[in-house]
């Protein structure tokens, strides 16, 4: 079992953290993806719309489906958690902006969202 703090131990650990401007921890807002709340509050702390803002993920169902709920242009990373739900199955409506293989791929697929 990961504990709550998990995901800040884990950007601490790999010295992440200052690679992000927003850093919206489900736990600390009790709320869950594909929950607007999670994304709002990202958005908010951005101070910018959700036109102007692109989510990785690679869960289309509750990260790509969430980002695109309130508006915001949403890539899917494929990974192997990805193959659960990709591809689209026939009753999902969920279609990513973009799809990427590779987190190297991010920067050149960011420009064009």
């Amino acid at each position: 079992m990961l504990s709550q703090n998990a995901p800040e131990n884990c950007l601490k650990k790999f010295k992440l953290k200052d690679f992000f401007d927003a850093i919206v921890i489900s736990a600390e807002i009790n709320k869950r993806k594909p929950s607007p709340e999670i994304f709002q509050k990202a958005l908010t702390i951005l101070e910018t719309e959700p036109p102007k803002a692109c989510f990785v993920g690679d869960t289309p169902d509750t990260d790509i489906a969430g980002a695109q709920k309130v508006g915001m242009k949403a890539i899917l990373a494929l990974r192997r958690t990805s193959t659960i739900d990709w591809p689209i199955q026939p009753l999902r409506r969920v279609e990513p902006d973009k799809i990427i293989k590779s987190l190297k791929e991010l920067p050149a697929v960011i420009e064009d969202c």
